[in-house]
């Protein structure tokens, strides 16, 4: 059983040991996530690896002489919008069941998974995918208002302080609903309300955890892509020798599923992690919320 079952639940949740518990089990347990959710895992890790294939398509300069210019106005463009809407769509709808699967080994244990071999998809994954749209909504009606401030209003270093201002108060914010997602994976329904309130006096922590979590895996991740891009590198070019632009696509596609395994899926763990120990620290609050207000 994790450390999140623990009947003694901290009143406050701990910076470093949200973050600490994020990598002892994300990391430390890595292969026991793979195998409670390998199948999930497998898709999850091919849909993620998907937008290196499309992007490069939708972003061909066709010989323009700006072509960083031109790269930046197609990234703007409707059509690239429209794809990584669409991508990102897919992505969340393939990766809801791996969500769900490792929120619930790290909340509950492996016996409540519900993992392996199987696809889950039943009323908790639907819940989880509903409260991911949620707030996939709210990042794209933040982004739109952000990039339209931005654009009309503040300039100089009046647009830094702004936009700086605005992504803390975003991260902030959504640090406080993480609840809705770990309990919609684990049963519990978590409403937006209830999550704001059992986070009430905890968002500062939440979000210098997210802070120190972020920086320290993109360090770590970045580390080992590197490590092993060099590596795949090398085994490309001897593909390409040997085999042409045939051995050149397989070895591509050897590197894309190396670092899935090696870098996305267990950075994916470790954020899952993360959020079931912070709500996990906080479902003390939440059963003490609900007896005060029955339904």
């Amino acid at each position: 059983m994790s450390d999140v079952n623990e009947t003694t639940v901290p009143s406050k949740v701990p910076v470093f040991g949200s973050v600490g518990f994020a990598y002892r089990e994300g990391i430390g347990k890595y292969a026991t996530y793979l195998k409670v959710a390998w199948l999930p895992a497998v898709v999850a890790a091919a849909v993620m690896t998907l937008p290196s294939y499309v992007m490069p398509h939708l972003l061909s300069n066709d010989g323009a002489q700006d072509q960083v210019a031109d790269t930046f106005s197609q990234f703007f463009s409707s059509e690239f919008i429209v794809a990584l809407l669409l991508a990102t769509v897919l992505q969340v709808l393939l990766v809801i069941p791996l969500y769900a699967v490792w929120y619930r080994q790290a909340a509950m244990g492996p016996e409540f998974a519900l993992g392996g071999s199987k696809w889950p998809y039943g009323t908790r994954e639907r819940r989880l995918l509903m409260a991911s749209l949620f707030l996939f909504l709210c990042c794209v009606i933040f982004v739109a208002v952000l990039f339209a401030v931005l654009s009309t209003v503040a300039t100089g270093a009046l647009a830094f302080i702004v936009g700086f201002s605005a992504i803390v108060a975003y991260v902030y914010c959504i640090g406080r609903m993480i609840p809705l997602l770990v309990g919609a994976a684990v049963g519990d329904e978590v409403s937006v309300s209830e999550s704001w309130q059992i986070t009430q006096g905890q968002g500062w922590r939440i979000f210098f955890s997210v802070l120190v979590l972020v920086i320290s895996s993109a360090l770590l991740f970045a580390l080992i892509g590197f490590i092993a891009g060099m590596g795949g590198g090398f085994v490309i070019v001897i593909f390409s020798s040997l085999f042409g632009a045939f051995g050149e696509t397989i070895g591509r596609l050897v590197l894309d599923a190396v670092l899935a395994f090696i870098v996305i899926l267990p950075s994916l763990a470790v954020y899952c992690c993360f959020q079931s120990g912070v709500y996990g620290r906080l479902r003390e609050r939440l059963l003490a919320l609900r007896d005060r207000h029955p339904a």
